[in-house]
């Protein structure tokens, strides 16, 4: 399904008449979704960011774990109708974790907010992450009601996220939190899998396979989960949802479909598995059954795509 069908679910008519907040807004999940909401005429959202050198009326600048310069644009947030909350530190490389200062940056930049946000707000959604199911059992597919046990400091810092906002719902505010698996697409940071394979690929470069390949993963494009992520929120959605395609593809066939869009043959080498294998497969019935017959971009098809991004700007 394009792009433009996708977004035919969504009601243009309501989302140009809603004030929106976003922290994250220029990250890569938050790029797509700033861009579809662009595409549907909305002309009353904000971002906020750190950045400085970015221009115009569109951003807020703000340091979200000094609460002073939270309490500095509190009347924005407060004529929010709708806050997203998609920032975060998150590992720069994917064999690493967070240090304990962007640990502890996670929740303080979110606790800063929740406290400045009034009940007046419709709905705060939080860009949450399945790393915070931890290690799971064998092939097993995960549900929003498993049992939480985060492996790392970012999947901890997900899950305290969580809290914060769930202690909202005190102060009769709806909120949703949206437990995102692998994310690809265009814009994807250099330090995943898809675009680290995709650079090789196109410069001829080795590519590093640990163990033999065959774990399991469920990989969403961006522009879907932008999609599913305002049309949860248009329809009243709340609570917790896993947002995947509930499909598990192995790292084996995640190379041959990147072979095969390229046409090219990967140079592969070998290493001995940093961590044990582990399948991360997600239950995606609660979701499916929100948004009903969405069919989801073909991993091959979005794929493509990033390539054929990545082999125009070499």
């Amino acid at each position: 399904m394009n792009l433009q069908k996708s977004i035919e679910r969504l009601d243009r008519k309501l989302w140009k008449n809603k004030k929106i907040l976003i922290t994250g807004g220029t990250g890569f999940f938050g790029k797509s979704l700033t861009l579809i909401l662009e595409s549907l005429g909305c002309p009353d959202f904000k971002i906020i960011t750190r950045n400085k050198n970015l221009s115009g009326n569109r951003y807020l600048y703000c340091d979200l774990a000094k609460k002073n310069e939270v309490g500095a644009i509190k009347e924005e947030i407060e004529s929010a109708q709708f806050v997203f909350i998609l920032s975060s530190e998150f590992p720069k490389v994917s064999t690493k974790d967070i240090s304990f200062d962007e640990f502890l940056d996670n929740i303080i930049m979110v606790k800063n907010l929740i406290d400045v946000i009034p009940i007046s707000v419709q709905k705060i959604v939080l860009a949450s992450s399945t790393d915070v199911y931890g290690i799971l059992a064998y092939g097993t597919p995960v549900n929003e009601c498993h049992g939480i046990n985060p492996a790392t400091y970012y999947a901890l810092s997900k899950y305290i996220q969580e809290k914060i906002i769930e202690y909202s719902i005190k102060r009769e505010i709806k909120y949703l939190i949206l437990r995102y698996t692998s994310i690809y697409g265009e814009n994807e940071p250099h330090v995943k899998f898809l675009p680290v394979l995709l650079d090789c690929i196109v410069n001829n470069k080795k590519f590093t396979v640990f163990g033999d390949a065959s774990e399991k993963r469920d990989f969403i494009n961006v522009e879907d989960a932008a999609i599913i992520t305002l049309y949860l929120v248009q329809e009243g959605a709340t609570g917790i949802f896993n947002i995947s395609t509930g499909k598990e593809t192995t790292i084996r066939e995640l190379l041959r479909i990147a072979g095969k869009v390229s046409g090219r043959e990967i140079s592969l080498e070998y290493k001995e598995r940093v961590k044990p294998k582990v399948d991360l497969i997600y239950d995606n019935h609660k979701l499916t059954s929100f948004i009903k017959h969405f069919q989801f971009k073909p991993l091959h098809e979005g794929i493509k795509e990033q390539y054929e991004i990545l082999k125009a700007i070499k």
